[in-house]
């Protein structure tokens, strides 16, 4: 469904701003994406791993937040987003706009698809 979702924006940006738009948004989508998955991992290992203790210290809670926000599946995301903005400025082919849509897209369509998972589980 996200790919889907992907294609048909890819092809709106595409009509926009021709190939070099595309590219630029495909690649703040998926860069952006692979960092929303990384912390949804970590997050859901690192919950199932405390799911036994449930009177957590304040210290435990800040312990909790540092663990699920620096993982090595995170930071290889964030470093892959950079690579390909670090790429597109090098070749100048660099268009704001469509890259901040990109981020923008991906964050609507994982909560989209989130709330229509849910609203299919009632």
């Amino acid at each position: 469904m996200l790919l889907a979702y992907h294609v048909l924006l890819v092809g709106l940006v595409a009509l926009k701003w021709g190939a070099l738009g595309a590219l630029n948004f495909g690649a703040s989508f998926w860069g952006f994406f692979l960092i929303l998955l990384a912390g949804y991992q970590k997050l859901k290992g690192v919950l199932q791993n405390t799911q036994a203790d449930k009177t957590l210290s304040k210290f435990a809670h800040f312990a909790l937040g540092v663990q699920t926000s620096i993982s090595w599946l995170k930071l290889g995301a964030y470093a892959l987003l950079l690579v390909c903005l670090f790429v597109l400025m090098d070749f100048k082919i660099f268009m704001p706009l469509p890259y901040l849509l990109g981020f923008w897209a991906c964050l609507i369509g994982v909560l989209a698809l989130r709330a229509l998972n849910k609203l299919s589980k009632r």
